[in-house]
């Protein structure tokens, strides 16, 4: 009986982690996101976008000097986005000096200290992007999500993976 009702919580929690993170809050404001078959039909053209990092630094697709894009979509609201970028962060120190390059992107607006606290807290050094239009079409309607670009601007990956 207890095992029963220890499963079933279980299985609730995770549920509810999925579904807290994998919907945008309502409250907040985001970038709309595109559907499915937008990003395949990105897929197709030469990856791009120019930005500002969270300290208000131009930052665009031209600058990276990268053979291996991971672009990661997320939110300092979603407990597994914050939970798994020291796990990147180590993929990112590991590879950088090879071609690789992580690029961590948010939308919601006005949350600008909270970024910068997982930032502090998570000692992330790979580039923290805010969204802009071009690369809002890759969103999805739910974070962490990461997708891979090659150095040339190819996306790899017909849609971004959970």
């Amino acid at each position: 009986m207890i095992r029963k009702f220890m499963c079933a919580a279980l299985i609730g929690t995770c549920i509810l982690a999925i579904t807290a993170c994998g919907k945008k809050a309502e409250t907040e404001k985001t970038s709309e996101s595109v559907k499915q078959t937008e990003v395949q039909d990105s897929a197709e053209e030469n990856f791009d976008f120019s930005t500002e990092d969270i300290d208000g630094n131009n930052v665009s697709f031209k600058d990276l000097d990268a053979k291996l894009i991971m672009v990661n979509f997320w939110e300092p609201w979603c407990g597994p986005c914050t939970e798994e970028m020291p796990d990147l962060e180590e993929l990112y120190a590991k590879y950088k000096d090879q071609g690789f390059v992580i690029l961590g992107v948010f939308s919601t607006e006005g949350v600008d200290e909270d970024v910068r606290t997982v930032i502090e807290e998570n000692k992330i050094t790979y580039p923290i992007l805010r969204v802009d239009e071009k690369l809002a079409k890759y969103m999805q309607d739910y974070v962490p999500a990461t997708m891979f670009v090659d150095g040339s601007g190819k996306v790899l990956s017909e849609s971004p993976y959970i």
